[in-house]
């Protein structure tokens, strides 16, 4: 910093979930999703298509679980009949997603999360290859366009792991049949429909390893401590991120760099369903 001369926080726009959603439902879609709005009011977009990983970080209290549930809606509202899988070791987070009855399954401690890995392989990451290997195509849309002529679809998938460094702190043969699926994963996930949300509270090098920052090509990153940022990010914006407010995070992949502004969604066990946007799944 200049001497004298006072740090600008990154300006900061209230964004609201239902005035968001309202305004461009039309374009959340099976394979896009709004992130947020820049602060001139710009809606910023990602795609499962053309980018199927992301890494989200933030300190607690920093947006990070808020603008997890907002991605959860919109795979949903688009994608009714798709399937999402959530390792959430603490096993508060999500319960709302269990209340609604919607097409989520949870795993909260350790046996849970190997099941769930294991069962994500087997009736996920197999059979889609399988279909792949009978249809003799190599990715999912054309997989789709196959499928819809015996009457028949397919959908994309979602494993978001909630906070990593519950896995990092875990038994070993966790760690290792969770390394070993993201490998996986990683490599050919995007032609098989196959998504992973990694997240994480404290972006250490052994929580998010190079290969984990390689295959997020999409990084969102909300507060945090300067070094923890620029582990995320591989470039200085660490004064900035550190000084931004709840809901703003910094958006970085191979389409696009920039702050966005994420909206705040209430979750239902703190509002009725009927007046919160959940009504629309």
């Amino acid at each position: 910093g200049v001497p004298g001369m006072a740090l600008e926080k990154p300006r900061h726009k209230i964004v609201k979930d239902e005035d968001i959603f309202q305004k461009y439902k039309d374009k959340i879609t099976e394979d896009r999703y709004i992130v947020g709005l820049t602060d001139d009011g710009t809606p910023v977009y990602s795609s499962w298509a053309e980018i199927p990983h992301r890494l989200i970080a933030g300190l607690p209290g920093a947006g990070k679980s808020n603008f997890l549930n907002w991605i959860i809606f919109q795979f949903l509202y688009a994608n009714p009949k798709g399937k999402i899988y959530i390792t959430d070791l603490s096993g508060v987070d999500f319960q709302h997603l269990e209340e609604l009855k919607v097409n989520v399954e949870i795993a909260k401690d350790m046996e849970e999360c190997k099941e769930l890995v294991e069962k994500i392989h087997k009736e996920e990451y197999q059979k889609r290859q399988k279909l792949m290997q009978k249809h003799k195509v190599n990715n999912l849309p054309k997989l789709q366009s196959k499928l819809r002529e015996e009457n028949s679809r397919i959908y994309r998938t979602l494993w978001i792991i909630d906070e990593a460094s519950d896995i990092a702190d875990a038994d070993r043969e966790l760690q290792r049949i969770v390394e070993k699926r993201l490998s996986e994963y990683a490599r050919k996930g995007r032609k098989l429909g196959l998504h992973v949300i990694y997240c994480t509270q404290f972006p250490s090098s052994e929580v998010v390893n190079r290969q984990v920052r390689v295959n997020c090509e999409e990084k969102i990153v909300f507060r945090l401590s300067a070094d923890a940022s620029e582990t995320v990010l591989d470039q200085k914006l660490g004064v900035e991120l550190a000084l931004a407010p709840t809901g703003k995070a910094f958006l970085h992949s191979s389409k696009t760099a920039g702050y966005v502004n994420t909206p705040y969604i209430p979750i239902p066990d703190e509002v009725p369903v009927e007046k919160t946007i959940w009504r629309y799944v």
